[in-house]
């Protein structure tokens, strides 16, 4: 693929980040997120599309800095191989978003929602949009928490059984 006049630099890849293939991506001006189709720039002319598998803010002030884990590149060396390599979107592309599998997050709603270590069950009573990822609020026997729907706390979603599995809820718990 050949670069055409209606791509935009969407920012660049600085470095590795770990060993599962992730890179911290400097944003020019977009907010990635899972299932965005983005070029990469590999020489001069020459694009690759990557497909983003996870995208989450990198935290540092003062720089639009995000982590990205695109889908087949799985090792430290692959994501390596993309560094310092500028990030190219068609903002007119119709192709550029995947619907993620499953019901959108809000049919979340009502879910149950359920972590086995600590032993806290409770329920979605709202999903809340959010730049970085979904929120979730879960009603708890005791209290009103918000969860990111992220993979350090929710392990598992079952839409048949309309369930979440989550871990280390009680972290929420104890402010």
């Amino acid at each position: 693929m050949t670069k055409g006049s209606n791509y935009i630099t969407a920012g660049t890849i600085i470095r590795v980040h770990g060993m599962a293939g992730m890179v911290v991506f400097e944003s020019d001006s977009v907010l990635p997120e899972s299932g965005d189709l983005f070029l990469v720039e590999q020489s001069g002319r020459d694009l690759r599309p990557y497909r983003v598998e996870k995208a989450s803010p990198a935290g540092k002030a003062g720089r639009q800095l995000f982590f990205l884990k695109f889908v087949d590149i799985d090792s430290r060396s692959a994501a390596d191989a993309l560094k310092g390599f500028r990030v190219l979107e068609n903002p007119g592309s119709v192709y550029v978003r995947i619907p993620e599998a499953g019901p959108a997050g809000d049919d979340l709603t009502d879910y149950t929602v359920t972590d086995a270590g600590s032993g806290l069950e409770g329920y979605v009573s709202e999903v809340i949009d959010n730049p970085a990822h979904p929120l979730l609020q879960v009603q708890l026997d005791t209290a009103l928490i918000l969860v990111p729907l992220v993979d350090a706390y929710i392990t598992g979603i079952d839409h048949k059984k309309k369930r979440i599995t989550a871990r280390n809820l009680d972290m929420f718990t104890d402010l």
